[in-house]
């Protein structure tokens, strides 16, 4: 029997490309705030994480998530197998994963010793090269999930997920200014001919000035809300039509979950190997 292991023999010095619970960790993404330029001073970084399944995992069928909240740095953990249906279901913040401004690879997980025709590596690769493709793979689901996040987000201006904020101004801004971003993002991608996902989600200079001022209060609540109730409906009437009639791809797709599968097949196989050689 060819016994399979890890090329990297280090654990890994990066907290977030640790084993997470005897998961080994593929690539961490940061997204959020610090993804986009619109932290501030008191935001924490938020990072996706991606791990391979345990032989245990794929035997009792358990797809392992876990959020973590740390002073300054959160992180949710996905099992790997997730991945290709948050693509394919385009929630933009799933999305934002492959125009990560921070991605974090484990070189740990290069390859696996007698499976060396297949790179775990390939698959953060195949993400990096195709990620524009992917980004508008599905545009009716990205429209539905964006503008459903949209409405999400107005929900919460009156909410109590961030007290403090709706202390300092009456309502919640934070939650204003998903809102807003969201819209921009709906907006600025449709305008580059949905070919240019990473532009959309930036914010430089006067733009990130405009929107850190929702952040701050500048609008009272009922200027907000008329901003918001009076933008909807014109990205409705300028880009529906184009995102929701647009074909999902299909082949691409069916590529992305090739991938997955080959990366799951070789870990799976290791696993095994790992698993009966422990228990000899």
């Amino acid at each position: 029997m060819t016994v399979r292991r890890l090329s990297g023999n280090v654990t890994p010095s990066d907290p977030l490309l640790r084993p997470k619970e005897g998961r080994e960790v593929l690539f961490a993404a940061r997204v959020g705030s610090y993804n986009y330029n619109l932290q501030v001073e008191e935001s924490d970084e938020d990072f996706y994480i991606f791990t391979m399944p345990k032989y245990t995992d794929l035997y009792d069928g358990v797809m392992y998530t876990k959020q973590t909240v740390t002073n300054g740095v959160d992180f949710t953990v996905f099992d790997l197998r997730r991945l290709p249906g948050f693509l394919w279901k385009a929630n933009p913040h799933t999305v934002e994963v492959l125009f990560s401004n921070d991605l974090r690879i484990n070189t740990r997980m290069e390859y696996i010793e007698g499976a060396e025709t297949f790179k775990l590596m390939d698959l953060p690769i195949f993400l990096q090269d195709m990620k524009e493709d992917l980004a508008r793979m599905n545009l009716p689901y990205l429209w539905d999930s964006a503008m459903g996040c949209v409405r999400g987000e107005m929900k919460r201006l009156k909410g109590n997920e961030d007290q403090e904020l709706t202390k300092l101004h009456s309502y919640n801004t934070k939650a204003a200014l998903h809102a807003v971003r969201l819209l921009d993002l709906l907006d600025r991608y449709a305008d580059s001919g949905f070919r240019d996902f990473e532009s959309a989600l930036m914010y430089n200079g006067q733009s990130r000035t405009d929107m850190l001022d929702i952040r701050r209060g500048k609008y009272s609540f009922i200027e907000m809300n008329d901003v918001l109730n009076t933008r909807i409906p014109l990205i409705e009437e300028k880009w529906k039509e184009a995102y929701k009639g647009a074909k999902p791809k299909e082949t691409t797709y069916a590529k992305l979950k090739k991938m997955v599968y080959e990366v799951m097949r070789i870990y799976s196989l290791y696993e095994l190997e790992r698993d009966m050689i422990w228990k000899a």
